[in-house]
């Protein structure tokens, strides 16, 4: 009974965290490589990647889909040169995924149909409608070791093998941590440091703790020139990203361990509600969560509502941390 008990608070942490995760900030990788402020670093990833390198960085356009496509957090950037009408789409990846090509078809389609409203495109007119080439590529960052290229085809999903070629999309797929990737490194500096930021994340979260782990690794990082600038300027950034994607990760797990339980919804309700509140007022203490944000995963009416319910637990609220 009590490691039931135990487990549901476990699940009912994971659960808050990971609903918080996702309302949270980009990816560190989106930061970096999908902002007008940082336009540069998407200018030489763009050009480490294309056949068709762009000059002038006032022909890119970054296309960012919101969150509903991947797993409702942003970790993708999309580029559009209008005069090499091109049409790039970068996403980062820490685990191996075979649906990657289908995932790809469904940003593609989206960012098309954008596209074409933009333009002003008819689509159901007898003139053909020129779109730009597509180029779906996947930088994979993580622990499990791959060949330095893969080509992952939509159609290895087909149910019916013997139409694969009626229809196609590919995901190209480059683990920039394997040693004949260092050429696409060497091009853009940015996705160098961005790799050297991680692998020392890496390494240190085997020994401490997460945050910890990061704090060590920004300073280090700041300290040695390692995307100085941008970690000065988005440190507390980074380190919620990181532990939101640790916690996506860990609520992910914990979701399928909880299929395996019998009986895991009766009784459940009660105390989940009492852990969820407590979890989000841990977080909007900790200002991870404005209140707003925590009455929204309460399904609460309003952010007053939130603080009330802390107040009539007898928590403190701080005035200069509410809505």
């Amino acid at each position: 009974m009590k490691k039931r008990s135990r487990n549901k608070r476990n699940r009912n942490r994971n659960q808050i965290n990971y609903e918080a995760s996702i309302r949270r900030r980009d990816s560190t990788f989106c930061m970096l490589f999908g902002s007008e402020k940082y336009k540069q670093n998407a200018l030489s990833l763009y050009n480490a990647l294309s056949r068709e390198p762009c000059r002038d960085v006032s022909e890119l356009t970054i296309y960012t889909l919101e969150d509903a496509v991947y797993m409702k957090r942003k970790n993708d950037v999309g580029y559009l040169v209008k005069d090499d009408m091109r049409l790039q789409l970068v996403e980062a990846q820490t685990t191996v995924n075979l649906n990657m090509p289908l995932r790809g078809l469904i940003y593609f389609a989206e960012t098309y149909s954008s596209y074409i409203s933009m333009e002003e495109k008819n689509i159901y007119g007898s003139r053909l409608v020129k779109l730009p080439t597509p180029q779906y590529v996947v930088l994979y960052d993580g622990d499990k070791e791959t060949t330095a290229v893969q080509k992952l085809r939509l159609s290895d999903a087909f149910e019916d093998g013997s139409v694969k070629e009626e229809f196609e999309w590919t995901a190209t797929v480059y683990n920039i941590r394997h040693k004949e990737n260092e050429w696409l490194s060497a091009r853009c500096r940015a996705l160098e440091e961005y790799r050297e930021f991680n692998e020392r994340v890496r390494k240190y979260s085997m020994d401490l703790p997460l945050k910890t782990a990061v704090d060590r690794a920004v300073d280090e990082c700041i300290e040695e020139g390692i995307l100085a600038d941008f970690l000065r300027k988005h440190r507390s950034e980074v380190r919620m990203s990181i532990i939101s994607e640790f916690n996506q990760k860990v609520y992910e797990k914990d979701i399928r361990e909880e299929g395996r339980e019998e009986g895991r919804i009766e009784g459940r309700e009660e105390g989940r509600t009492e852990g969820r509140l407590e979890l989000c007022y841990e977080l909007y203490r900790n200002r991870a969560l404005s209140s707003g944000q925590a009455a929204e995963i309460l399904g609460l009416p309003s952010s007053e509502a939130f603080l009330q319910a802390c107040r009539d637990k007898g928590w403190i609220v701080d005035k200069e941390n509410a809505d």
